[in-house]
């Protein structure tokens, strides 16, 4: 079932998707996810305004951040760990999971999921380059891992349905200097072996 737009989206269908040679894909075990999209900021206080008493500000610049927390498998940390160490931006995509392709119990499809394509439907698409990938492996405990991105450019809304002046009809990757994990020689579900 597609969101609307006056709905509450659980969070367990709002998720991260990196791109490949099939499209988005979300990142294998995942847990949480987190978009964090802030603004600097500079002082603009001054004695002409308010008589000096009130302090305001001017936006400076805003960026984003990306989180993913999993649990540990070596096909998605291999993955993530290879694009780490190319230095190079990632296309990913905060969005609602597309319930649809979930198996008869409710899983992920094989491959994992893609973002809702639905015309009710808002996500976020950046690239982003990976800043820190870290493994916990507590005794008696699955291990997990944490990856966080930092935005490489504008982070744009995108509403389906609605002109996308980055869409050019490929499901792939098509972002200039952009990491496309395709090169690896898989054809599906690269983030989720």
């Amino acid at each position: 079932m597609a969101h609307t737009r006056n709905e509450i989206v659980e969070g367990s269908d709002l998720m991260l998707f990196i791109s490949g040679a099939s499209g988005y894909n979300s990142v294998a075990f995942a847990t949480n996810h987190t978009l964090n999209i802030s603004t600097s900021v500079s002082d603009t206080s001054n004695k002409d305004v308010g008589a000096g008493l009130w302090s305001s500000t001017a936006v400076r610049q805003l960026s984003y951040t990306i989180s993913t927390e999993n649990l540990y498998s070596i096909g998605a940390y291999d993955k993530l760990y290879d694009a780490m160490i190319a230095k190079t931006p990632l296309k990913v995509c905060f969005a609602p999971k597309d319930a649809t392709q979930a198996t008869a119990e409710g899983n992920a499809p094989a491959g994992g999921w893609s973002p809702e394509m639905a015309p009710t439907t808002t996500r976020y698409e950046g690239n982003a380059v990976i800043t820190s990938l870290n493994t916990t492996a507590q005794n008696g405990d699955n291990a997990t891992f944490t990856c966080e991105l930092a935005g490489v450019g504008a982070l744009t809304k995108v509403v389906s349905g609605q002109d996308d002046p980055g869409d050019t009809g490929s499901t792939g990757n098509t972002a200039t200097g952009v990491t496309d994990p395709s090169d690896t020689g898989s054809t599906a579900g690269e983030y989720n072996p």
